[in-house]
């Protein structure tokens, strides 16, 4: 044999062991990400098997409560907050409710249902499935290669090979989660045990309703006239504003989409007034209407600023209440204190022989000037820095 036969002979079995490791070598790679991949994929069957037997179970609770209708409990789960923990402390309030209710406890009441018919086609079991994400379809497809010079001399993609392999192994279903869109159903919360409870648990000694007790003890304070007095129906009025807050967060619920609530016209009314009269003491008192009589004339700046004070006040402490209607019509009130008091600023100004017309030079000079005592309740104060003029009360 000659020295190039030897050497093409030697060359070729060299390649063909190279292509022989290359080829083992691919093979391994594969069986290790096939068997992660199995593995992986098996870890997440068992995860998405226990949330859906979580759901399912909590599902089930709810149709129990509705003759058994899925579709029914797949609404109420979404009253819950579409969560299992939110649907199971839902599931327990009706649970409780009719419990204690017994034959008086009538779901239909309580809760409104969609008209809307039952998807066509959709199990129970989708229902469920619809909550939980399914197993992850992790693909390799493109990207493994083969080895050394299997790799350079065929190509191929060995990642889709993997793919199948694993489907092979632990195929999975079709993920349905999020697929099923339905409205939750409305509630009336105020029909609940837990509601009635409360209410029966903190219910006003003199009045139906925490409104009506707030505003009697609003008018008991008024009548006051030992401070000590007044500071324990300050605390009681505290501790009936915690109760409003709670009742109407209770009340807010069954109210979705609906113009948000709590105090009657009349109650809003006298709740502002109460707070304006209480803030501004010896400068208002009420006429015989009922309405506030206030000694605007010579005391302009206190009761502007004790009016917003007063406004900003209520606001602040019912803001949890949220009371669309009470918030509105505190808004319209300190709109129309602040037109009344550019009106003020624009009348002084407009006549410079006006007493209460003063002048700074700046912002800083008019600052030292109040503090040196030259200014007085009511006076408008002008002064002009950086080539603008500046009005204050």
């Amino acid at each position: 044999m000659s020295f190039a036969t030897g050497f093409v002979t030697g060359l070729a079995k060299s390649v063909d062991d190279q292509l022989k490791n290359d080829m083992l070598r691919t093979q391994k790679r594969m069986d290790g990400m096939e068997q992660y991949r199995v593995t992986r994929r098996r870890a997440e069957e068992d995860r998405v098997k226990k949330d859906r037997r979580e759901v399912g179970d909590v599902m089930k609770n709810l149709a129990s409560l509705v003759d058994g209708d899925m579709y029914k409990a797949k609404q109420l789960f979404e009253s819950g907050g579409g969560t299992v923990s939110g649907a199971t402390a839902f599931y327990n309030e009706l649970a409780d409710s009719r419990s204690k209710f017994g034959k008086e406890f009538d779901i239909e009441k309580i809760v409104t249902f969609s008209n809307e018919n039952r998807p066509e086609g959709v199990t129970d079991q989708d229902f469920i499935n619809n909550y939980v994400r399914g197993v992850s379809n992790i693909s390799t497809k493109g990207q493994m290669e083969g080895s050394g010079l299997l790799g350079k001399l065929f190509g191929g993609d060995y990642g889709e090979r993997v793919d199948k392999r694993v489907e092979e192994q632990a195929p999975i279903e079709a993920d349905k989660f999020g697929t099923i869109k339905t409205k939750a159903a409305g509630v009336d919360y105020t029909a609940l045990a837990k509601f009635k409870k409360f209410q029966k648990d903190n219910k006003p000694k003199a009045s139906s309703t925490f409104e009506g007790e707030l505003l009697r003890l609003e008018n008991e304070y008024d009548l006051a006239t030992d401070n000590d007095e007044k500071t324990a129906i300050t605390t009681r009025i505290n501790k009936v504003k915690s109760y409003i807050v709670e009742e109407a967060n209770l009340k807010a619920k069954a109210s979705k989409g609906k113009t948000s609530t709590y105090f009657s016209k009349e109650g809003r009314g006298k709740i502002i007034d109460n707070a304006i009269k209480r803030e501004l003491g010896g400068f208002v008192k009420t006429g015989l209407d009922g309405s506030l009589q206030i000694a605007m004339k010579g005391n302009e700046a206190q009761v502007f600023t004790g009016k917003l004070r007063a406004l900003k006040g209520i606001k602040k402490d019912y803001a949890n209440v949220k009371d669309e209607l009470l918030n509105s019509q505190i808004d319209t009130e300190i709109a129309n204190v602040n037109t009344e008091i550019k009106e003020y600023k624009a009348k002084i100004k407009n006549n410079p022989t006006n007493k209460k017309l003063k002048t700074a030079t700046d912002k800083a000079n008019a600052q030292e000037k109040a503090k040196a005592g030259e200014f007085s309740p009511g006076d408008i104060v002008t002064y002009t820095e950086d080539g603008k003029t500046y009005t204050g009360l």
